[in-house]
């Protein structure tokens, strides 16, 4: 999968008429998107820049798409720093969809049940090898 395939994919799960937080202050109703990183990494910036570009290219003209400063996190390559952070982000009034942008974020809100906010997770690998429901 190229580079601009994978977040048009992504794009495409967002049901974003379910997030209850927009708001009318502008013309275009208002959306904020918080974003995981697993942990560090040289190509982080890259990669992020490379979603919220492309989200914005499809969102942009029906919503004002926002990617809070504070909202675009980074783990520790560790399972309970990825909770530890998802759960700081879904209290967040500030956030009304996520992005689990890496493998362990992914593994662990497909693993959560019923989710508090919208949430994308891209990076879940092999679903019968993860035990994630289908």
């Amino acid at each position: 999968m190229n580079k601009r395939a994978l977040p048009l994919t992504v794009l495409s799960l967002l049901w974003v008429p379910a997030t209850p937080a927009f708001s009318q202050q502008d013309t275009l109703p208002v959306v904020r998107i918080g974003f995981l990183h697993d942990g560090p990494r040289e190509d982080n910036a890259d990669f992020f820049e490379m979603f919220t570009l492309e989200i914005r290219a499809v969102l942009g003209g029906e919503f004002d798409v926002r990617f809070p400063p504070g909202m675009r996190r980074e783990a520790d390559h560790t399972l309970s720093g990825v909770v530890r952070l998802l759960d700081e982000m879904y209290t967040d009034p500030d956030v009304d969809i996520l992005i689990a942008g890496g493998p362990l974020s992914s593994f662990d809100v497909t693993r959560r049940g019923p989710l508090a906010k919208p949430t994308v997770a891209p990076f879940a690998m092999d679903p019968e090898v993860m035990g994630l429901p289908l």
